[in-house]
Formats: C-alpha cells, structure tokens, sequence
C-alpha cells in the first residue's frame, strides 16, 4: 500500500513539472513573439499616428477651405443686394415720377369704451398714368412727427387699366386687444397709428 502511495505521489510530482515547463515554453514562446514582433507593432502604431496626423490636416484644411466660402459667399450676398437695392431704388423713383400716382386717405384709429382693444385702417389710391394695363406692388411706411417709422405694409393692384384709379386699404388691424397675449406686438402698433404723421411709399415695383 505504501508503494503505491509513492508511486501516486511521484506521478504528482512528475505531472507539477511537466505543467511548470509547459508554462516556462508557453511564456518563452510569447515573450520571444513579442520580441520578435515588436518592430512591426511599433511601425503599425507610428503608421496610424501618420494616418491620424494626416486625416487631422485634412479636416482642418476642410474647415479653413469651408470659412473662405462662406465669407466668399457673404461678400457675393452683400454685393448682390447692394445692386438689387440700387435696381428697386431706381425701379421706385421711376414707377412713381413717370407711372402712377398715389393717394393716402385719413388714418382711422378706433379704440373700444375701455381703451384696450384697436381697429385701424388707411385707405389708399393708386392711379395708372400709362397707357397700359398694368399690376403694382407698393411697400408703404408709416411714420411719427420725428420721423420714427411705426409700422410698413404692403399694398397690391392687380391689372389696374390706363388711366384707372384703384383703391386698397392698408395698415389694417381688426379689433386687436392688449390683454391678448397673441396679439400683444399687434395692440402696440395699432395703438401708436394714431400718432402716424407722415405716409410713404418706400418702394414700388410692377408686374
């Protein structure tokens, strides 16, 4: 019985040392890979900073190239509407010197027995002096005794004839109440129109 212990045991021991140098081949094996494989490893880690670095100095080349458009762009709108200022400008002062002629009526102002609630309106003329059929647009202005605008509107005859006078209403605000939350900008214009003084039209244009 006694040897057969022994020989259990020295199996046991035997079995310990094959495991241990399995371990120590395992361990040589992959520090000798490691080794062995470091100078690709290391060229894989600066290839993908290059890379990295590279793709970095193209985002950043697309922001600078993306900013130099949009001013480019900023510049182009400004100039554009520089002209097309100048165009409606002078599309203005020739609509109104050689084509038309308009005529603001009396600025009605109504307020209700409390004062809280506004109705206004301005009627408004406007006289084909050409010989042909046409369509006007006008933007008009509203303005106080300083010359502070109060409000803008925008009043539009349709196929007016030769000669033919039409008229329209503007500055038109139907019962707008202060304590309406969702008329309240509404209530503050109406209520100043009765202290407009001055009525233009600040461009015209036909079609």
């Amino acid at each position: 019985m006694e040897e057969i212990k022994k020989s259990k045991k020295s199996k046991v021991a035997i079995f310990g040392v094959v495991l241990a140098i399995l371990a120590l081949g395992l361990g040589g094996f992959n520090l000798y890979w490691v080794l062995s494989n470091e100078a690709n490893l290391k060229g894989s880690v600066d290839g993908l900073s290059a890379e990295v670095s590279d793709l970095k100095s193209q985002v950043d080349q697309l922001k600078k190239e993306n900013e130099e458009a949009a001013d480019e762009i900023n510049n182009l709108s400004v100039k554009v509407e520089k002209v097309y200022s100048g165009e409606r400008e002078d599309e203005t002062d020739e609509i109104l010197a050689d084509e038309i002629s308009v005529e603001f009526g009396k600025m009605k102002v109504t307020l209700d027995e409390d004062g809280e609630c506004a109705t206004t309106s301005m009627t408004i003329k406007l006289t084909n002096k050409t010989s042909e059929r046409k369509t006007y647009n006008l933007v008009v202005e509203a303005t106080d005794k300083n010359g502070d605008r109060i409000d803008t509107d925008y009043a539009y005859f349709e196929r007016v004839a030769a000669g033919q006078t039409i008229e329209g209403k503007v500055f038109t605000y139907d019962n707008v109440c202060e304590y309406d939350s969702s008329w309240k900008e509404e209530w503050k214009i109406a209520n100043k129109l009765k202290n407009a003084t001055d009525f233009t039209v600040i461009e015209a244009s036909r079609s």
